[in-house]
C-alpha cells in the first residue's frame, strides 16, 4: 500500500492524517507500539493541509497513517487474531449480530475495517471489545469513533 495516497485520499474525504509508527521502536526508555501516533498530541497534531502531507510522507513513505474518527465517523474493527484467542467475525457471527452494509477494507492481519456515518446530534465513542446490551463481552470486536483513530489500510 502506498501510505502517501492513503493519506491523500483520506485528506480529500475531508478528514485529517497524521504519522503512526509501522512497528515497535525504542526512543530512549520510551517504547513507541507499533500503531501508536509519531505525533506528541495523537490526532490533534493530524496534517491540516495537502502539501504537508506529502512533504511528510515523501520523507517518511514506510510510516502508518493514522485517521482521526471525529465527531463524523464510526469505524467497526473486527480483530481476527487466533495467537491472541480473538476472532470478531466469530463474536458476531456467534451472537447474530446485524452488521449493515458499508464501505470497507481488509487489514493486514485479516480483520477489517466497517465505516459508517455518525447520527447527527449522537455522541459516540471508542469502546475495545464492545459489551452487549446483554453483557455478552465480544473479544475483537472494537469502536472507534470520537476521540480516536483508526490506521489507513486501504488507499
Amino acid at each position: 500500500m502506498d501510505n502517501l495516497k492513503a493519506a491523500l485520499g483520506w485528506f480529500e474525504l475531508g478528514l485529517k492524517p497524521f504519522p503512526c509508527y509501522e512497528r515497535d521502536e525504542w526512543s530512549g526508555d520510551t517504547l513507541h507500539l507499533r500503531k501508536s501516533p509519531r505525533t506528541k498530541r495523537g490526532f490533534y497534531d493530524a496534517f491540516t493541509n495537502r502539501d504537508e502531507i506529502v512533504s511528510y510522507w515523501e520523507r517518511y513513505p514506510e510510516h502508518l497513517v493514522g485517521v482521526g474518527c471525529g465527531s463524523e465517523l464510526v469505524v467497526l474493527d473486527i480483530d481476527i487474531d487466533r495467537d491472541d484467542g480473538r476472532d470478531g467475525q466469530f463474536q458476531i457471527d456467534d451472537n447474530k449480530l446485524p452488521v449493515p452494509e458499508t464501505f470497507s477494507v481488509q487489514t493486514q492481519s485479516g480483520g477489517e475495517h466497517r465505516f459508517y456515518r455518525n447520527t447527527e446530534g449522537v455522541s459516540v465513542g471508542p469502546a475495545a471489545n464492545i459489551v452487549l446490551d446483554n453483557g455478552v463481552v465480544m473479544p475483537g470486536v472494537d469502536r472507534r469513533a470520537g476521540n480516536s483513530y483508526f490506521i489507513a489500510w486501504s488507499d
